[in-house]
């Protein structure tokens, strides 16, 4: 469970450069205590061994790491590695060494506990086939980094600060002479200085024509090091920009709501608070409307994108509670919803932001996301509007929390 404190300032400095000060530290706790916050669930461990699957050895300076997040070992000189302080969840383990073909395992923590997994690796097999390369293909090459860092990374204010530091290892095919195709020979090194990341991110598809962009791929996240205050406190200040309005936030309050409008019962062996089907009981019939307003969200049904003077879509206001249910693990939820939802965003702390527009619909059935407001389905989820336009710039670890009354005024 979360452990939030409330400070009260309530003290006048004279002197003006003191106050800056004094501000600039007050900001400082206030925006850096959040990313130290942590669910206080008892948390596992995995550890195994890493081998050559021909040769039997063990093979060290293995990456091995959990995707979406900061957590992540190599192997030793005994191929052993070993990932501590992991929370209750579902994750893609990435095992990736350089001279060996990746591997991508899905994993779900639901219980407690010390977990042993060893794999064996492929080696790679290289083919060196000479290449001429020509002027135009140089030229061709620089216009495709280009589309791709723009589709990639996108194009905002945060985008303008993130590089990709070896973009050599990207390779490039278009087809039909509208998709262009990239795929990596390494993980890219992606240095994000807008929000104090530097991430290691396997691409495992990308695709970009002048209507979509779709990818998908493994980031592992490192916080870039500095010892300068004013640094920190842009990064947190930016961090937070990006969660407030995210979708992650909206599926985190939704899911919130959820577990306030339902009965909980507690699995105190667990260390989670969460819904047991034989046991949710209904509260008093209440609606959501105002508790996602208090955060800036509204929320409507639509059943279509496309208007026209014949036919106007039919559209109305939802209590997304009801579009939730229980899963058999207790830290997660079932999204399931025909065509889109709607959501208007407005900053509650900023009467002077624009009113930000986004539609999602589901690519499946339906969708497990967890209380954190993540959810794991590659391209489960698809988005329109503002949240299609967030890209590897906006993009924050799993980790990465703030307490909700941040959000209110």
């Amino acid at each position: 469970m979360l452990e939030f404190r409330h400070i009260t300032i309530g003290v006048m400095f004279s002197n003006h450069s003191l106050n800056k000060i004094y501000l600039k530290l007050f900001f400082l706790i206030i925006f850096l205590t959040p990313i130290l916050i942590y669910p206080q669930a008892r948390k596992s461990t995995i550890h195994g061994i890493i081998t050559n699957k021909k040769t039997k050895k063990v093979v060290s300076n293995v990456n091995v790491y959990l995707a979406y997040t900061m957590l992540g070992s190599s192997t030793n000189d005994k191929g052993e590695y070993s990932i501590t302080n992991i929370p209750s969840g579902r994750y893609t383990m990435v095992i990736s060494h350089v001279g060996y073909e990746p591997l991508n395992i899905k994993i779900d923590i639901n219980n407690v506990g010390s977990y042993r997994s060893s794999f064996k690796l492929v080696p790679k097999v290289y083919q060196l086939p000479e290449i001429n390369v020509t002027v135009d293909d140089q030229e061709d090459r620089e216009d495709n980094i280009e589309i791709f860092k723009d589709a990639f990374i996108g194009n905002s204010d945060f985008a303008e600060l993130t590089y990709i530091e070896n973009p050599i290892v990207l390779n490039f095919e278009w087809k039909d002479r509208e998709h262009l195709f990239a795929t990596a020979d390494k993980p890219l090194i992606i240095v994000n200085t807008a929000l104090g990341y530097k991430i290691e991110y396997t691409l495992m598809y990308f695709e970009y024509n002048p209507k979509y962009v779709k990818y998908s791929g493994f980031p592992k996240f490192n916080l870039l090091k500095t010892e300068n205050k004013d640094s920190l406190l842009i990064w947190e200040k930016n961090r937070a920009k990006v969660y407030r309005g995210s979708l992650r936030q909206f599926l985190h309050l939704i899911s919130k709501n959820y577990s306030d409008l339902y009965e909980e019962s507690v699995d105190t062996t667990k260390g989670w608070q969460y819904f047991s089907k034989e046991n949710i009981k209904p509260k008093p019939k209440k609606t959501d409307e105002d508790f996602l307003k208090k955060y800036g969200f509204d929320v409507y049904y639509k059943s279509t994108l496309e208007e026209n003077f014949d036919y106007r879509p039919i559209v109305f206001g939802v209590n997304t509670y009801k579009y939730l249910s229980p899963s058999e693990n207790p830290n997660e939820l079932f999204i399931k919803f025909n065509n889109y939802f709607e959501i208007w965003y407005e900053d509650p702390a900023d009467e002077d932001a624009d009113v930000l527009t986004s539609w999602i619909k589901l690519e499946k059935d339906s969708v497990v996301i967890d209380r954190m407001g993540r959810y794991y389905e590659t391209f489960g989820i698809k988005s329109y509007g503002d949240w299609a336009n967030e890209r590897i710039a906006e993009t924050l670890p799993y980790e990465y929390v703030l307490p909700d009354s941040v959000f209110i005024k």
